[in-house]
């Protein structure tokens, strides 16, 4: 069975060109149905599953089926309210993108706004959480704010595989990204 170091390494293929993340998928499936249920497996589970309804997979590897729903796979890891800070926000952050992907659309819709509501109110402190509508473009940007929310944004996302590379992406501005990855 493959750490989570070296599932980053196949994702990792993915950003050069290699189609692996369905080798990336299985692998995380494999931790996961053989107990390890650590939180950052889930999450990574769970973005590949939701990437693969969100994107064509005929260039990503990723499979077209889902034997698991999203929603389900949610539902048998708890309550969202329990979730650690981070992963109600990555989950807000991706229904609030793709709500379709979760199921209900609607009701999605407004789980990722409640999700966003609550990580801003519980992680004040965080300049990631408080602004996460400005970093999905819903606000913006006051007093050069990006210079101040990069550096956790980068902490947080970088090195965590396909999931991190995509909300850098769409979370952070791409020049901060290759002047943060090249310091």
């Amino acid at each position: 069975m493959l750490s989570l170091s070296q599932i980053t390494q196949i994702e990792e293929a993915d950003a050069l060109g290699a189609k692996t993340l369905g080798v990336a998928l299985d692998q995380l499936m494999l931790r996961w149905d053989s107990g390890l249920t650590d939180d950052e497996t889930f999450i990574r589970v769970l973005f590949l599953k939701w990437y693969s309804l969100c994107e064509p997979n005929w260039y990503n590897g990723l499979p077209d089926s889902q034997e698991i729903s999203i929603e389900n796979f949610i539902e048998g890891k708890g309550k969202l309210s329990s979730f650690q800070l981070e992963h109600q926000f990555i989950i807000g952050v991706l229904a609030n993108s793709f709500p379709w992907c979760f199921g209900d659309e609607e009701k999605w819709k407004n789980i990722s706004q409640e999700l966003l509501s609550e990580t801003q109110r519980l992680g004040a402190s965080s300049p990631v959480f408080s602004n996460s509508k400005y970093l999905l473009g819903q606000a913006k940007e006051v007093n050069g704010l990006r210079k101040n929310i990069f550096p956790e944004l980068r902490a947080r996302f970088y090195g965590r595989g396909e999931m991190g590379r995509y909300l850098l992406h769409i979370l952070g501005n791409e020049n901060d990204l290759i002047q943060g990855v090249s310091q």
